[in-house]
């Protein structure tokens, strides 16, 4: 719900272009993070999902403190920072090293032939968590078959099991990339 509403809002600013960058960078990374850090809560463990929740909050309430910002006012330049927004840029910054810090999981067709050495070649860590979408129904039979109709529906579903699995076996994966 939250992730489709960021998408229209960014759908809404794309098209209407009200607010200026200084703007919305704070508000999209402010969102990203809080998406980042609920995805981490949906697949951990009850202490983790705690403190990803409590991340999350975090992430807003820091993003809010950068986005209320009077970037129009010139007392920053003549008096520096207050700590109030020194605080909110700081945790930003930290927020976002964490929500970097977490593995990263790859979702590909057959497992077996993205190898460590592939990995290495894109600059992925060897032991980089791979899952496939060979036990699905669909996917991996249409592509590797070179098939030419695809029901994306159970496309979706072996994709969405092989993530699974891949969080299930590897808790520690923040971000699944798709190959």
């Amino acid at each position: 719900m939250t992730g489709a509403a960021l998408s229209l809002f960014q759908l809404w600013q794309a098209v209407f272009g009200t607010l200026g960058a200084t703007w919305m960078r704070p508000i999209h990374l402010t969102w990203i993070l809080a998406l980042g850090f609920l995805a981490s809560a949906a697949g951990s463990s009850r202490r983790a999902r705690a403190a990803d929740l409590l991340l999350a909050g975090l992430s807003v309430a820091a993003g809010i403190m950068v986005i209320r910002f009077d970037r129009q006012g010139i007392d920053h330049i003549l008096y520096g920072l207050d700590a109030a927004d020194l605080a909110g840029g700081v945790a930003l910054i930290a927020l976002l090293l964490e929500a970097t810090r977490r593995r990263v999981g790859v979702v590909t067709v057959e497992a077996a032939s993205l190898t460590p050495k592939h990995l290495e070649c894109a600059g992925a860590r060897p032991d980089t968590p791979v899952e496939g979408t060979e036990d699905g129904a669909e996917l991996t039979r249409v592509l590797l078959g070179d098939e030419l109709e695809l029901d994306v529906d159970r496309a979706r579903e072996d994709v969405l099991a092989a993530a699974r699995r891949l969080v299930e076996r590897n808790r520690d994966v923040g971000a699944i990339v798709l190959e």
